[in-house]
């Protein structure tokens, strides 16, 4: 009981930390100084609410507390969400793979535009995410970075705590987002400022 008491403080905890700094990005990147002086390529070309269907492949290390070693783990994700600005909702469904066993997660991700590259058309986003592991009956979250190339490609780094096996792990993942496919260039253009634009400013 004591153990599931401080896995259920770190989760929280972990969560909190995600959302902090995901608000904290936001509401930073939002200023009307900081926008138009510092960074005036951080606020993306459209505004408006975008479907996000995407899929992800993950796999990495499993550093256990209790046994010498490493073990290996890897994901096959679902991610469906919406996107607003550089903000980005998801929802989590993993099928997961914790040698030796397998597992079906529920979860969600946040995340957030950091740094634009490119004028925008690749972003480097910060990111925290926590699921339900349902065989399991237990949790992990974890925080990472990702290099977004408009939702055509997005490669992350991932650390987090699996709350089942008093464990840290590692991931790197490698997903895509289909509704870009219909048309890549535009997905790119899309993600940038229009030149006409920053030309009038």
């Amino acid at each position: 009981m004591r153990h599931d008491a401080r896995d259920s403080i770190s989760l929280l905890g972990l969560a909190v930390l995600a959302v902090v700094a995901v608000l904290a990005t936001t509401l930073l990147s939002a200023h009307p100084a900081a926008a138009q002086e510092q960074r005036p390529e951080i606020v993306p070309h459209h505004d408006d609410v975008r479907l996000v269907l995407a899929f992800e492949v993950a796999q990495g290390a499993l550093f256990d507390d209790e046994r010498e070693g490493l073990g290996w783990i890897g994901s096959l994700r679902l991610l469906p969400g919406v996107a607003f600005g550089g903000l980005q909702l998801n929802g989590l469904l993993d099928g997961v793979y914790r040698n030796p066993e397998g597992d079906f997660g529920l979860g969600a991700r946040i995340s957030h535009v950091i740094v634009p590259v490119l004028r925008g058309a690749v972003q480097i986003r910060a990111a925290g995410e926590g699921e339900y592991l349902v065989r399991a009956k237990h949790a992990r979250a974890a925080l990472g970075l990702l290099g977004d190339l408009s939702g055509l490609l997005q490669l992350g780094a991932w650390v987090g705590r699996d709350f089942d096996q008093r464990s840290f792990y590692f991931l790197i993942s490698v997903g895509s987002d289909p509704v870009t496919y219909g048309d890549p260039i535009g997905a790119i253009i899309g993600a940038s400022p229009m030149e006409d634009e920053r030309d009038g400013d």
